[in-house]
């Protein structure tokens, strides 16, 4: 890797991987991303990573916006992989992993740093995270249902359609805005649902069990790179309607 990239990844833990991308993605094919790995270890709120709860529904807390780095329990993280998931879907990557995409990508993917829950100490993983959040998806999309959503705000309580097991997600959007994206998106939709605790109206913080994740969807650089990187990497074309 070039200096400057080692120079990246020695960053203040306390500070987030946010840069302009230097390469190109005019013409790339975009995917939704599934690790088809089991999940395992609890690492958003539980644990004590902070979110924004003003950015997420006042009724159940989606789409509050993460400030700090992932906190988890290091034997909670595989020994012989490159990639995870916790309990909440936050897809994880390797530092190998990692530094790939951002050599990829002249360091264009959204990288938080991932926490021991306990000591705050640095681990060798990074956690994939969204600079873009799409609009609602197009009624064209196919492979999802919902179930049991919040009444406010409807955007949690998205699930795979298992008879439709190729999902695919439709956007509309003008063709000068896809190639802009940045590399690292999420679905408007979020995945399973959000826990906001009901407590006295003036206790601060609210509490939250867990929130509903979006779908990433990344571009063609940083599919190709996860998909070399492991077979349990499965990527769902996205189609744009410009």
């Amino acid at each position: 890797m070039a200096r400057e990239d080692q120079a990246i990844l020695s960053m203040s833990t306390n500070e987030r991987l946010e840069f302009v991308s230097s390469s190109t993605k005019q013409n790339q094919t975009w995917y939704a991303v599934e690790f088809r790995v089991m999940e395992k270890g609890e690492a958003g709120p539980r644990e004590g990573t902070q979110y924004d709860l003003t950015q997420g529904c006042p009724r159940c807390g989606t789409g509050s916006r993460q400030l700090s780095p992932l906190l988890l329990r290091k034997s909670d993280l595989p020994a012989n992989r490159p990639i995870a998931q916790t309990l909440d879907h936050d897809l994880l990557l390797r530092d190998d992993l990692a530094n790939s995409i951002l050599e990829a990508t002249g360091t264009g993917a959204h990288l938080w740093p991932v926490l021991e829950r306990k000591t705050r100490q640095p681990l060798p993983w990074w956690q994939l995270y969204p600079q873009y959040t799409f609009p609602k998806a197009d009624e064209a999309t196919r492979g999802l249902v919902t179930k049991r959503q919040c009444a406010e705000c409807h955007r949690d309580g998205h699930f795979s359609d298992r008879n439709h097991p190729d999902l695919s997600f439709v956007y509309r959007l003008p063709k000068v805005q896809v190639e802009t994206l940045p590399h690292v998106c999420a679905t408007w939709e979020c995945f399973g649902w959000s826990n906001l605790i009901e407590d006295p109206p003036d206790a601060v913080p609210r509490r939250v069990l867990r929130f509903a994740r979006p779908c990433i969807i990344v571009s063609e650089t940083v599919g190709r790179v996860l998909r070399e990187a492991s077979t349990k990497v499965v990527l769902y074309p996205v189609r744009f309607i410009t």
